[in-house]
């Protein structure tokens, strides 16, 4: 069953953590939302040195389409991951995904 990973990166690459590492190199398909928590250029390209075929996603993907890029995938049977900085369920965006995902996975 495809999983959706939520995953929080902390503030700067020094705080990001191995289990979050080891996501973004293992997860079928990673985005990247940069709109809830600007990031500078260098962490951004900190993330790229790790997973360089990362998809950016905008508020509109989120919030306005429901995530419907990140819920493609996983019907696709891939696990997906969604990269946040700093502390994603901050953003109710972000819960509101995780509980799409839920019921899709539920209702499938």
């Amino acid at each position: 069953m495809p999983t959706l990973y939520i995953v929080g990166l902390g503030l700067s690459p020094g705080n990001i953590t191995t289990e979050a590492l080891g996501i973004m190199r293992t997860a079928d398909s990673v985005f990247l939302e940069v709109y809830t928590s600007k990031g500078p250029a260098e962490f951004i390209n900190y993330l790229r040195g790790i997973r360089s075929d990362f998809v950016l996603v905008s508020r509109e993907d989120l919030e306005d389409r429901n995530g419907e890029v990140l819920m493609r995938e996983l019907e696709k049977g891939r696990d997906a991951a969604l990269l946040v900085i700093g502390d994603p369920m901050i953003a109710t965006t972000h819960a509101a995904i995780a509980v799409i995902a839920k019921k899709t996975r539920l209702q499938g």
